[in-house]
């Protein structure tokens, strides 16, 4: 069955996306993403796995589980990614990142369950309301501790957990700086309040009697000093009424003789 998925499966899926050369390279694994179509028997079978999981019951009873991840697991993670001498020289841990698959007791986990708990705990409390930061925090800082207490021991391991060892990141999650909040944008400065166009337009109806005028007036005064509060603000709200802007003609009223 692995033969026929690794091989027949694979050519089935390659020769329905693609023809000719692109099947060809599909095949072969030369298409981005796309593994070989050759079936590599595997070097640690479910057989292997049962019996090195009955050796580590028998030779260490009360750290079964500790033999199991150095030993188990760690043979079915290089049979997953290599075969034959690679898959090998990685059990011997002469791959570069990769840990000898054998357990002592003097390699003791430096990533308990206990701490793993800790870490959890930490980030679910940290992140109770945001679940996809506390993900990312389970992710680069529990996970990525327990990645490093299985391929390194130690001195490594403490190496690994604070990213000095070439390709492994920090295990420590630092959430996004929080967006800087905007400043609140000031209240616009009236020059020319409501109360002021009032007594303008007062003093325009009570000193000119001809209507005409009096809408002249309220235009070259009031009018005229409100668009000026409109466009500008303190000295140049001032030079605006004054008429001392280009283009802006002076708020005075002048009666047609």
């Amino acid at each position: 069955y692995e033969c026929k998925k690794q091989e027949c499966e694979c050519r089935k899926k390659c020769d329905e996306k693609y023809d000719y050369d692109d099947y060809d390279r599909c095949v072969d694994g030369r298409l981005g993403g796309r593994d070989e179509c050759k079936y590599n028997p595997r070097d640690f079978t479910r057989s292997d796995e049962e019996r090195c999981k009955n050796d580590c019951r028998s030779d260490h009873p009360n750290d079964y589980y500790d033999c199991k991840k150095a030993e188990c697991d760690c043979r079915k993670r290089c049979d997953q990614k290599y075969s034959g001498v690679d898959y090998d020289e990685c059990v011997a841990g002469e791959i570069g990142g990769r840990g000898k698959c054998q357990f002592s007791r003097e390699s003791e986990s430096d990533y308990p369950p206990a701490a793993r708990r800790r870490c959890e705990n930490d980030c679910n409390t940290d992140f109770a309301g945001d679940n996809t930061e506390r993900l990312r925090c389970l992710d680069q800082q529990c996970e990525c501790r327990e990645q490093c207490d299985l391929d390194f021991n130690g001195a490594e391991y403490d190496e690994c957990v604070a990213g000095d060892i070439p390709g492994r990141r920090e295990c420590k999650y630092r959430p996004p700086a929080p967006s800087p909040t905007p400043p609140s944008p000031s209240p616009p400065v009236v020059d020319y309040p409501i109360e002021d166009q009032e007594f303008c337009e007062q003093d325009c109806i009570a000193d000119i009697s001809d209507t005409d005028e009096r809408n002249r007036c309220s235009e070259m005064n009031c009018e005229c000093r409100r668009a000026c509060d409109n466009d500008y603000d303190g000295g140049d709200y001032d030079e605006c009424v004054a008429g001392e802007i280009p283009g802006r003609e002076k708020c005075l009223y002048v009666p047609i003789r």
